[in-house]
């Protein structure tokens, strides 16, 4: 009977922890700014000796908007864990065509005040790690290309003061 008791007291201290730990909900409406996209090509040729011939290319890519939305839980006063999902429409890969991509992640996030601003401003470290879906429609003469989702992981800093976050 007493295990029984300690086991309610603990679930309930511990509920009631959950429940009074800062959280945030992030609401984002963004550009994305320029970036780089890796490809692979493979080409198999099947006429005498088979020859595979491998290839790596990096594309610039344009700007993008963005939108998403992220939840946040301090279980330590100066770091939160979380959630999130982005979705990046219509980027341009140059030489190739049009990309979009939603990403499902999961965050660290340390934030860092400065003096007696603990919540107006502050700067932070952010980390995302999750799964990117893509969907292309690229546009080469003769060519099929194939588009695989993947894992997704970002590293960035920001800045919030008041409700307006640069990141």
């Amino acid at each position: 009977m007493r295990k029984l008791i300690f086991l309610v007291m603990i679930m309930i201290f511990s509920a009631s922890t959950l429940f009074a730990l800062e959280n945030e909900v992030i609401l984002k409406l963004g550009l994305s700014p320029f970036a780089s996209l890796k490809s692979e090509t493979t080409i198999d040729i099947h006429a005498g000796p088979d020859v595979t011939i491998k290839d790596e290319t990096t594309n610039d890519t344009s700007i993008s908007g963005l939108i998403g939305a992220e939840y946040y839980l301090y279980p330590f006063k100066y770091v939160a864990i979380g959630a999130g999902v982005a979705q990046y429409f219509n980027r341009v890969v140059q030489n190739m065509g049009n990309i979009s991509y939603t990403n499902l992640f999961i965050a660290v996030k340390p934030r860092f005040f400065e003096s007696g601003k603990e919540n107006e401003e502050y700067a932070y470290l952010i980390g995302h790690f999750g799964y990117g879906f893509m969907k292309n429609d690229y546009k080469l003469q003769n060519l099929t290309l194939e588009t695989d989702n993947g894992i997704y992981y970002a590293v960035g800093a920001g800045i919030q003061i008041s409700n307006i976050i640069i990141e």
